[in-house]
Parts: C-alpha cells; sequence; structure tokens
C-alpha cells in the first residue's frame, strides 16, 4: 500500500500511529512524497495522510517554510492547504526567493519576503513578482481578482 505525505512532511506521531493500524512490517520513503507500507492490505485511516491519487495536494510544491527554515519568513503550508483544490496548474509557495522546493516555474508561485507573500505567475520563486507584500487574506483576494480561484 501506499500513501502520499501533504507537501512531502509528516509529524512522526502521525506516523506511528499511521503503522500502528496497519499489518506493514517495512515502510520506506518514496521520493515522490510517499509512503510505501509493506505487507500490507489496508490503508490507515489517520488524518494527515493522502489516500488517493486525484488529491491536489500531490500537485502542489510547499517548503517547510518557517518556523522549520532559518530562511523562510513565512508559514507556507497554511496557505498551502487554503489553495489546495482552488487553483489550476502547478503551483508553488516558497518561504523564500531560493524556491528549494521547486527550481522550475510554476503557473502560480508564492514567495515569502519579510514575512509577507509576493505573487509570480508563470515563474520561479525568484522572478519578478506581478505583487508584493500580501498578507495570506490579501493573496486570496489577489488570486481572485485575478480569476485564478
Amino acid at each position: 500500500m501506499v500513501v502520499g505525505l501533504p507537501f512531502g512532511r509528516l509529524a512522526a506521531e502521525t506516523l506511528r500511529e499511521a503503522v500502528s493500524q496497519t499489518s506493514a512490517r517495512v515502510v520506506q520513503v518514496t521520493p515522490w512524497r510517499r509512503l510505501l507500507l509493506k505487507d500490507c492490505d489496508t490503508l490507515p485511516g489517520v488524518d494527515g495522510l493522502i489516500h488517493h491519487n486525484s488529491d491536489p495536494r500531490l500537485a502542489m510544491d510547499a517548503c517547510p517554510g518557517a518556523p522549520y527554515c532559518e530562511q523562510a519568513s513565512v508559514a507556507t503550508h497554511p496557505l498551502a492547504e487554503k489553495l489546495s483544490g482552488w487553483v489550476e496548474g502547478t503551483v508553488h509557495i516558497s518561504g523564500c526567493a531560493k524556491g528549494c522546493a521547486n527550481q522550475r516555474p510554476a503557473a502560480l508561485c508564492l514567495t515569502g519576503r519579510d514575512g509577507r507573500f509576493d505573487v509570480i505567475i508563470n515563474g520561479r520563486a525568484d522572478s519578478t513578482p506581478q505583487a508584493t507584500g500580501l498578507s495570506e487574506s490579501e493573496v486570496i483576494r489577489y488570486l481572485e481578482s485575478l480569476g485564478a480561484l
């Protein structure tokens, strides 16, 4: 069995709970933000895991963000969760202009700078933004004004 990890992260207690609900003898982390549960015939019923390949979070890239990365000036996962399933195309949410989670251009890239977000359309985290210095709610309103939500 295979389960996905939202944005490639999983709390240790969630992993412990998930594995305890299965017969898995071996758990492998894949490079594709998923866990392979070997010798397992049932999926764990734990919040925080992705059970379907159609889950929109699998198409999004979000770095760990603040406070997990010293370079990040914003938390990335809360906004990623809010935008999950609402934005068409590739989405990259980066805590800083380094863009560690995705070096390729994305249809929508949100980059953290000084505790706020810059919005980049069809670019990378270090590209020139179309809008700068937005809060999470302002990002959502801006995307709505573009018809992106």
